[in-house]
């Protein structure tokens, strides 16, 4: 009856609140320990408020769910740290939920943003869980290295001392473009001031110039619209798609863009742009073409295999620009900037093996597409293989698969003792892994690699590097999930 689910008094909100957390918690700690990965991943994120008074830590966890039988992913804890949020304190965090929910023998991979106190935290959490290595099972979230690559693209300009001080002009510039923005939004500065400031940022700051002028009254943006078609789309501070879209838009409409820009040259006379501007913007537009197209990839459900692809198309797209006419100086200083950021992530995903082995263990990729894709560096193949198997060989390959006859309770006489040992030797020749990645590439349509690995065939012929894969093609690419918790 309805009079039952009533609440009779404010006393049992609380009590209902605890209980059904209760509940929930007991069914996902039977969800991880039955998961049909033997590892459990996690996405770490944190966030501080604007006015610094606390920060908050999420914590989200990632697994192949035995019923669903996809990857499936849960917040396990949203914890407040007031003062202090070290990389120390962080661990500690981190291990109490580990304690909480019982995975100390389930800990896999993280995935997150490249702030130090991440290396901090992995550091101390490795102390305390046996066989977790801070640096191999530290992986850096794909859109964050996206967005770092095209961040040094767009607000790097100045040639001088690129590879001296690339870093610390790339930030300083970003964090520059960050507090003129907020300057700008919050009536801090002078219209006049901001649009002053915002040159300085080249044909990006005229462009935005520009953007803001044709929003600035109800009239001026109706006959903007009018006049071209649309209105500009604003760009963001934060989100370098929002400069793809608005450069985008100007492109497409270049031609009654410049009829506007001309009819209202008088009052934007200094951001208007001229031949070298319009084929500058051609070139950004051209080069971020790429990016936009990956980071469309991106939004959509993407797996390990994707993060190391995508950034063997982005070196095939850079050596490609490399070898093309630049519009001007200001392109070349952008593209190497650009160049060096992506060589530095680039590089670091050697010191994650397991990015390679999404590819290895791929069926329709294998040990093929490194050595096609890497050809010219032979080297990096061998080595990359080598420290895929150490994973295979120290992980997985050290279970003991049972034999039929123990299965079915029968003890193995003399003959059957040999004959295993004679068996087990011989396959030894050419293991699961061996056979799997120098095997055919197989296409899997509209399959993923996780469930193509998830077919009763593949745990057939390849059981123990089946359970190899299947921890491999659940781990997150991005650290997307725990950054959601505090977008709203």
């Amino acid at each position: 009856m309805a009079r039952d689910v009533l609440l009779r008094s404010r006393r049992a909100v609380p009590k209902l609140l605890k209980k059904t957390f209760a509940q929930h918690k007991q069914g996902l700690v039977k969800k991880l320990h039955n998961s049909l990965s033997s590892m459990v991943h996690f996405t770490i994120d944190m966030w501080t408020s604007s006015e610094q008074k606390a920060a908050y830590q999420a914590i989200v966890v990632h697994f192949v769910d035995a019923e669903t039988r996809g990857v499936a992913q849960a917040l396990l804890s949203l914890r407040e740290f007031k003062g202090s949020h070290n990389g120390k304190l962080q661990a500690k965090a981190f291990l109490e939920v580990v304690e909480e929910y019982d995975l100390r023998g389930k800990v896999g991979y993280f995935t997150m943003d490249n702030h130090d106190a991440n290396d901090t935290m992995l550091g101390d959490i490795a102390k305390e869980i046996d066989g977790l290595d801070p640096v191999a099972r530290r992986l850096r979230c794909s859109g964050h290295i996206m967005n770092l690559i095209v961040q040094a693209f767009l607000f790097r300009s100045k040639a001088k001392k690129i590879q001296e001080d690339e870093r610390e002009g790339i930030d300083e510039a970003y964090e520059r473009l960050c507090r003129l923005s907020e300057k700008e939004e919050g009536g801090i500065i002078t219209k006049a001031q901001a649009t002053e400031e915002w040159r300085e940022f080249s044909v990006l700051g005229k462009l935005h110039n520009l953007c803001i002028y044709s929003r600035s009254s109800t009239s001026i943006y109706n006959d903007f619209k009018a006049e071209i078609g649309r209105a500009l789309p604003r760009d963001n501070d934060t989100r370098w798609n929002s400069w793809f879209r608005l450069i985008d838009v100007a492109i497409e409409k270049r031609a009654k863009f410049m009829d506007w820009i001309q009819e209202n040259h008088a009052k934007i006379e200094k951001d208007a742009l001229d031949h070298n501007d319009w084929n500058e913007l051609g070139d950004i537009h051209a080069f971020l073409q790429v990016f936009h197209q990956i980071s469309v990839r991106q939004g959509r459900e993407n797996t390990l295999d994707e993060v190391l692809s995508h950034m063997d198309f982005l070196h095939h797209h850079f050596t490609r620009t490399k070898n093309r006419a630049f519009s001007g100086p200001r392109f070349y200083a952008r593209f190497h900037v650009a160049w060096l950021k992506f060589e530095k992530y680039y590089q670091l995903t050697e010191q994650a093996p397991v990015y390679v082995a999404g590819i290895l263990l791929h069926p329709a990729l294998r040990k093929s597409y490194l050595s096609e894709q890497w050809k010219r560096n032979p080297s990096w193949v061998s080595n990359a293989v080598k420290a895929v198997r150490k994973i295979w060989s120290t992980e997985y390959k050290i279970y003991q698969l049972p034999d039929k006859q123990q299965e079915k309770g029968q003890e193995l006489d003399e003959f059957d003792r040999w004959r295993q040992k004679v068996y087990s030797t011989a396959s030894e020749v050419k293991d699961e892994f061996d056979r799997f990645i120098y095997g055919s590439q197989v296409g899997i349509g509209q399959q993923t690699a996780l469930q193509w690995w998830l077919e009763p065939t593949q745990r057939e012929n390849f059981p123990l590097l089946c359970r190899m894969a299947i921890d491999i093609f659940c781990i997150p690419p991005m650290s997307t999930e725990a950054e959601r918790i505090f977008s709203g």
